[in-house]
């Protein structure tokens, strides 16, 4: 959990597998470090084998976020489909440019999580000084308007070749209409409108599913509270049921719960149950990686949701994440729900289990039952 303070070991583990990764990664394609990574440590004998497999779980949840990083900046360029105006087709790979980035990624300090927002600042500042168009696309999905507002680099003929450029896509074709008419502010924001006008419905959107929350933050409050409400509804389920850009989730889910939580707790139970139902699968049916990935995803749902909101899902039904999970004998998501039940609740997951323990009294579920009950000592 968020709260737990990280060790010395944590943090001299940390150092050695960004230093790993970092020193390999260059501008080379990220399979291809994967498979050199876990091949030096399988055959490096120089470290213990408790060793080389907490530095290889480590090295996972960073390419986990790296690849969370390049799947969400490769919707900075536009489909690549589309032709541009000399009717010639787009034939760059958006992939090759984002590799150039990798020597500037700034992590969080205690996580294995990038700063998205310092790293686009840091490569503004180091990599895109004569690559205006590539500062531009930075500036407009992070909302830096240092950069924006720059009109000696972005004057007007240059907006209009940038237009030419990448003008379909939504967050480049907003910005460059409030830069070259600021009146377009007042229209695209009327707070009388019965809906959201197009432009900022696309520029959100996008923002959302794609985790970009400086620009959700930065359109937030100036729409109002029905229109909030009408566009992170029509999100909501997309997101979690990516699961990956917890800050979009945090912000969404402590805005929404405020305006409507009984909409919200109604819609959320789909996107979770999904995730509870393919944790429920037998091996045949889903692979090992796509169960750990589901159990992240997991994770960082019930991390990333208000505290009300995460109560209601838990409780939902009875209980019955934590009922499929005893049943299943899912040792890794049972422990994981009973960390975010608080002293009530697990007083009713205690009577749930114990029903179901009454059934079925095999030592894998008399096991989970003690779990239950050490929880239960732990917090009471």
């Amino acid at each position: 959990m968020e709260s737990e303070v990280c060790t010395m070991h944590f943090f001299a583990l940390r150092k050695s597998a960004l230093t790993m990764f970092m020193t390999n990664i260059r501008w080379r394609k990220l399979p291809e470090v994967t498979r050199c990574l876990k091949f030096t440590l399988r055959n490096d004998r120089t470290l213990p084998f408790i060793g080389r497999q907490q530095l290889y779980q480590a090295m996972c949840e960073i390419i986990r976020e790296v690849q969370r990083w390049g799947s969400k900046h490769i919707n900075l360029f536009p489909e690549p489909n589309l032709t541009n105006p000399s009717g010639s087709k787009r034939l760059f790979n958006g992939t090759d440019h984002l590799r150039l980035f990798y020597p500037y990624f700034v992590w969080k300090h205690s996580s294995y999580q990038i700063d998205d927002y310092e790293t686009a600042k840091e490569i503004i500042s180091k990599e895109c000084i004569n690559w205006p168009l590539m500062e531009f696309q930075f500036a407009a999905c992070y909302a830096i308007q240092d950069s924006l507002n720059n009109d000696w680099k972005f004057d007007k003929l240059r907006r209009k070749t940038i237009r030419q450029q990448i003008g379909d896509h939504p967050v480049y074709d907003f910005w460059l209409s409030v830069l070259d008419d600021p009146v377009q502010w007042k229209r695209f924001f009327r707070p009388d409108a019965p809906l959201l006008s197009q432009p900022v419905s696309l520029i959100l959107q996008f923002a959302m599913t794609n985790g970009f929350i400086e620009l959700v933050k930065f359109i937030w409050l100036k729409i109002s509270i029905t229109h909030q409400e009408s566009i992170g509804f029509i999100c909501w389920k997309k997101i979690c049921f990516r699961a990956q850009h917890r800050e979009i989730v945090q912000f969404l889910c402590h805005h929404l719960c405020t305006i409507n939580p009984t909409g919200l707790a109604r819609l959320t139970w789909d996107c979770f149950y999904e995730k509870i139902y393919k944790a429920t699968l037998d091996e045949d049916d889903l692979s090992s990686f796509d169960r750990k990935d589901n159990l992240h995803k997991l994770g960082l749902l019930l991390q990333s949701w208000c505290p009300r909101l995460r109560e209601a899902m838990l409780a939902r039904e009875n209980y019955r994440a934590i009922g499929d999970m005893f049943r299943k004998n899912r040792k890794e998501e049972f422990a994981l729900f009973l960390e975010y039940l608080n002293h009530s609740q697990l007083n009713m997951a205690r009577d749930v289990v114990d029903r179901l323990f009454d059934i079925k009294r095999t030592t894998s579920n008399r096991q989970l039952r003690q779990m239950v009950i050490r929880r239960q000592n732990t917090v009471g």
